[in-house]
């Protein structure tokens, strides 16, 4: 298989321009992440990092990918949907410090190559990619199981793969992404695994929104998490055959192309439309709403889940989020959910210190 079969242009994100002498510090007071760890991978090859903006009150804005391509430089890589707010928060900030803060998104575009498992269409093959230099891209600073990542001029490649390609996957990695997994303002960084996935950093010094992300962390009990969701029809012999796949993955291993089956409920929603609820029964009594579907694939999806313990850290992901025996379906009863813990828990991160 072809290298460039499995590239895809992230047409749905942006990328910002942050420079000027300073700019680091700049960012340093803004977002949950190290710019100093920069400054060091830097040095060694390519500087890329997660980081958030958050709210004074500690909720999610807007996620990115930071990469620092000069000392004084940076690109912010971010969903189109977010590049408008998070540019005028930027520029708000900057007060008169001597930046250049602008959107670049026409003449960079940014770029994911996935790894040979996500390829949907076996054998495909492709022209696109002769220019593509390989040199350029880095793994995924989040989840290396998602692939490469690389922002290069818009135009230098053709692609065969869409940006659905990318979100299928993204959701077999377990990785959540804004706006659709975070609304803004409305969730915290620890719901989504943030510090999970490399977002966070608990050592750096001050910046906005840090106090109550911290004391979540240190004094808090951290019960909503994002989990995959894998649907089947209730009562099927999908659910046995599905649960067999599973309990043979190893769990730091994202879902493979075997568990995207087609089941007859939807469990899509438009842009428009609230996310899907999900409910916990045992013993055929009464539903309660433990969760929400947000990012879907056919019969896979990732769930913002209420956990009936707590996951204050990695470890905690080796036990189950609900009890045994304990049925999670949609309102319509007609699609039961497996639940399997996200493969990045069981790696770790630097940002889990």
């Amino acid at each position: 298989m072809r290298t460039a079969s499995r590239l895809v242009a992230l047409t749905d994100r942006a990328i910002l321009r942050v420079s000027g002498e300073n700019s680091g510090q700049f960012l340093q007071g803004l977002c949950t992440q190290d710019m100093q760890r920069l400054q060091i991978m830097r040095s060694a090859g390519h500087a890329v990092l997660p980081a958030a903006f958050l709210s004074p009150k500690g909720k999610v804005l807007c996620d990115t990918l930071v990469q620092q391509v000069d000392k004084h430089e940076y690109f912010v890589d971010c969903h189109a949907d977010s590049a408008t707010p998070l540019l005028r928060l930027l520029i708000r900030h900057r007060l008169r410090q001597p930046l250049t803060i602008e959107n670049i998104s026409k003449s960079f575009m940014p770029f994911a190559l996935l790894p040979p498992e996500a390829e949907s269409v076996p054998g495909a093959d492709s022209n696109a990619g002769d220019k593509l230099d390989l040199a350029s891209f880095f793994p995924d600073p989040r989840f290396a199981g998602m692939g490469q990542r690389a922002i290069l001029p818009a135009d230098v490649a053709n692609t065969t793969l869409s940006v659905s390609d990318y979100h299928r996957w993204r959701v077999c990695c377990g990785v959540p992404e804004g706006p659709r997994d975070m609304k803004v303002d409305e969730i915290m960084p620890l719901h989504v695994n943030m510090e999970l996935l490399n977002f966070v950093s608990f050592s750096k010094g001050c910046y906005v929104g840090q106090e109550l992300l911290t004391r979540t962390k240190h004094r808090g009990a951290v019960r909503r998490r994002v989990f995959i969701a894998v649907a089947a029809d209730y009562g099927t012999e999908q659910i046995p055959k599905l649960q067999e796949v599973l309990g043979h993955l190893q769990p730091s291993s994202p879902l493979p192309e075997n568990c995207i089956v087609p089941i007859e409920e939807s469990l899509e929603r438009d842009a428009t439309s609230d996310a899907l609820a999900v409910f916990s029964r045992r013993d055929q009594s009464d539903l309660k709403q433990v969760g929400v579907l947000q990012s879907v694939f056919q019969n896979v999806a990732l769930c913002l889940l209420r956990c009936e313990g707590d996951f204050n850290d990695p470890r905690s992901f080796i036990n189950a989020p609900v009890q045994e025996g304990t049925e999670i379906v949609t309102a319509s009863g007609r699609s039961q959910m497996l639940l399997r813990a996200p493969p990045y828990a069981f790696f770790e991160t630097a940002s889990q210190e």
